[in-house]
């Protein structure tokens, strides 16, 4: 019962490590897929340098990027909202 209790606890803090592990490997593969696709590699670097000067977060996200952050980009309470906008539509038809 101590180690269910254990395991619950340190799930999600696994989880999360988990998840940053994969989400760092990806982002190193892409800069180095991004170097030896273009042979290039002072441009990609001096890009990523310019988009991380750059300091502001997407405002313009949409339902066809959105699959492509690891978090929700619409906050919080998008999906509550999105449940309730296809409760009203199913509802009105």
């Amino acid at each position: 019962m101590i180690v269910g209790i254990v395991f619950t606890i340190l799930s999600p803090i696994i989880a999360q490590l988990i998840q940053l592990a994969i989400s760092r490997k990806r982002e190193f593969l892409a800069d180095t897929d991004g170097a030896l696709l273009t042979r290039y590699p002072e441009g990609l670097a001096s890009a990523l340098a310019k988009i991380e000067a750059f300091g502001h977060p997407m405002i313009h996200a949409n339902n066809a990027t959105a699959h492509l952050f690891i978090s929700n980009p619409f906050g919080a309470g998008a999906a509550k909202r999105y449940r309730q906008a296809l409760h009203d539509a199913s509802a009105d038809g």
